[in-house]
């Protein structure tokens, strides 16, 4: 409760009522999602740098294997999060970066795109589902096109 004031969050009014005391929780969209009667698009790397180092307390890669195995779980449960709240023409980009908000014209790339063409292709009615699925920290992460 403490971060919607702190953040001063929007809670969509549907789910604040069906959540009652618990109405922080529609901050997250596996509690709001089911509420709200708009597409989405949703851009979220497979490892996200910060939710990893700040929130989970993992150190910066050079992982040992009981980290690594770590960040392969919280991937994968990132990307079946992610999958399970879209609809079907919902559109996503998801790239094996290690990365939080360093998308940008300059990469990562999904398919030879970025997220902002990615976007563009959905905008204009295309069905976009790019994510990596090479592991962890294999993906086209820089602007230099391999």
């Amino acid at each position: 409760p403490g971060h919607v004031k702190l953040w001063g969050s929007y809670l969509e009014p549907k789910c604040a009522r069906a959540l009652g005391e618990r109405s922080y929780a529609c901050m997250l969209s596996n509690y709001s999602r089911q509420f709200l009667d708009v597409l989405a698009f949703v851009v979220e790397a497979q490892t996200d740098k910060v939710q990893l180092e700040a929130h989970d307390s993992m150190p910066a890669p050079k992982w040992n294997a009981e980290e690594e195995g770590y960040v392969k779980h919280w991937g994968a449960n990132m990307t079946r999060s992610i999958k399970a709240q879209l609809r079907q023409r919902d559109g996503f980009f998801s790239p094996a970066c290690y990365i939080h908000t360093d998308f940008s014209k300059a990469g990562p790339f999904l398919s030879g795109m970025t997220y902002g063409q990615a976007f563009a292709k959905w905008l204009a009615g295309e069905e976009v589902h790019l994510d990596d699925s090479c592991g962890i920290l294999c993906g086209q992460c820089s602007s230099v096109l391999v």
